[in-house]
């Protein structure tokens, strides 16, 4: 909740500005007069601050640079009057980031009020991100798992991370060494899903050279090149089983055996694992090794997958965009309020790295726009967004179970479908669904229906001829 101060003579106006703000459920003052302002800044931090640009017995405008010097951190909005024309460049000059005019509509100020909110929590979690190494979130879950990161990163015993794919596990693991005391040796990375089974214990362990081995040259495995560090073994339930054993014992005995007669290569090095598998599942299989699952879990964090995170959809997409403009050569866009809406309905199977690239293939979208928008999101979650809306009942689709296929569990066996027929019904009765719906929302506009369709005109219309619809449509 953001705190919020209008300095403005005009009652009216002022009674306007608050009633928006207060709907928003925000914290919003009112103060008269500039030396009235003055003193509400003195003795308490505001987030936004509303100010006329001019006032009753002088002041507004020429009071913006002691303003500023009161609350530095507080985004100004310029209150003009249609004949201060004139003075909107200075305004906007002296650091102002809105300049609205009177009589300003509720709907405008509300929208300014989102943009600045939006913007304050883009640069707050840039700043988080900066210090937890891209560890971005702030729900109750995630927080959970920072606390634990802090904890294990202080102790000395294995750690075992495990989340569904692109929950962060890397992050995580990287992380956990540069706040250890191993931070100065050195981290390596074993992807334990794409070691070569039959090269999986000599890549980990090393081989020592020899008539038996075919080769002259000894070979240092990745345990002994984590010696005074971090070993990272990621996907480990995808180990074979011997290897398995055989990583048991080099835990038992911070030793690794070369694979041919030699001695020892004994050192310290502390094991972080992490797996998107339930190994529990694979230790009752009899695929993963009973004991090293023990010896793993000196300390345990498990990641929330994205769809638990309440409210971190919308702080990752601010944390991700500037990064992913930067990276493609591209300014930073402005993002429409149905953009960031629209993620929230998605349920994320792929986690954090699927909303990544979602980004990016929308700023590639909106590469020649000064905005991101519905249109520029996947067809999955524009689709996922009119669902809901049609629904009414502000419950995901993903909450309800799948969408019903139309007379399926009433046939008989002598009359029941193929797959192909009972698809193509169910794709033409999810079009119908769409269309009629996006014929109501786009007012008769064809732009707009192509805009919130990602349709091409020519598409379109073959879509409303085929299931008899038209843009006039109710």
């Amino acid at each position: 909740m953001g705190k919020i101060l209008v300095i403005d003579g005009d009652p009216i106006q002022c009674a306007v500005i608050k009633s928006a703000i207060d709907d928003m459920g925000h914290d919003c003052c009112r103060a008269h007069s500039g030396p009235e302002g003055f003193t509400r800044l003195e003795g308490s931090r505001f987030d936004i601050v509303f100010l006329a640009s001019a006032l009753r017995g002088g002041g507004g405008l020429r009071d913006l640079p002691r303003l500023i010097e009161l609350a530095p951190d507080a985004d100004f909005v310029m209150l003009a009057e249609k004949a201060d024309s004139d003075r909107i460049p200075q305004a906007f000059t002296a650091g102002v980031k809105h300049c609205l005019v009177k009589p300003v509509p509720e709907e405008r100020i509300r929208e300014v009020v989102r943009d600045l909110v939006w913007q304050r929590a883009a640069r707050r979690g840039q700043t988080e991100a900066s210090d937890h190494e891209g560890i971005v979130g702030d729900s109750p879950a995630f927080n959970l798992c920072r606390e634990r990161l802090a904890i294990s990163a202080g102790g000395v015993g294995n750690v075992l991370i495990i989340g569904e794919p692109g929950t962060g596990k890397r992050l995580f693991a990287r992380a956990l060494h540069n706040r250890s005391d191993r931070k100065n040796g050195r981290y390596i990375v074993a992807d334990c899903a794409n070691l070569p089974r039959p090269l999986a214990e000599s890549l980990l362990f090393g081989r020592m050279g020899g008539a038996s081995t075919g080769t002259d040259q000894d070979r240092k495995g990745l345990v002994h090149l984590a010696y005074g560090g971090t070993l990272f073994m990621n996907e480990i339930g995808e180990l074979d089983l011997d290897v398995q054993k055989a990583l048991f014992r080099v835990l038992e005995d911070r030793a690794a055996r070369p694979l041919a007669p030699g001695k020892e290569s004994r050192g310290d090095f502390r094991l972080v694992a992490a797996s998107s598998r339930n190994l529990e599942d694979l230790v009752a299989r009899g695929e993963f090794h009973r004991d090293l699952h023990y010896r793993l879990q000196s300390f345990l964090i498990e990641l929330p997958p994205l769809r638990e995170r309440n409210g971190d959809i919308e702080l990752l997409a601010r944390y991700y965009l500037p990064i992913l403009c930067r990276e493609s050569g591209m300014e930073e866009k402005e993002v429409e309020p149905g953009f960031l809406e629209t993620l929230g309905l998605y349920d994320w199977p792929g986690n954090v790295a699927q909303l990544a690239d979602v980004l990016h293939a929308a700023l590639q979208k909106a590469r020649f726009s000064h905005s991101l928008g519905l249109h520029h999101l996947p067809r999955q979650l524009r689709m996922r967004r009119v669902f809901q809306e049609m629904d009414g009942s502000g419950v995901p689709p993903r909450e309800k179970g799948p969408l019903p296929l139309p007379h399926i569990l009433s046939v008989p066996a002598e009359g029941f479908p193929t797959m192909k027929a009972a698809r193509q019904d169910a794709v033409e009765a999810m079009e119908q669904i769409y269309l009629r719906r996006l014929v109501q929302l786009s007012g008769a506009s064809i732009a707009t229906a192509c805009k919130l369709s990602g349709l091409s005109r020519a598409r379109l219309y073959e879509l409303l001829n085929k299931h008899n619809l038209s843009l006039k449509s109710q």
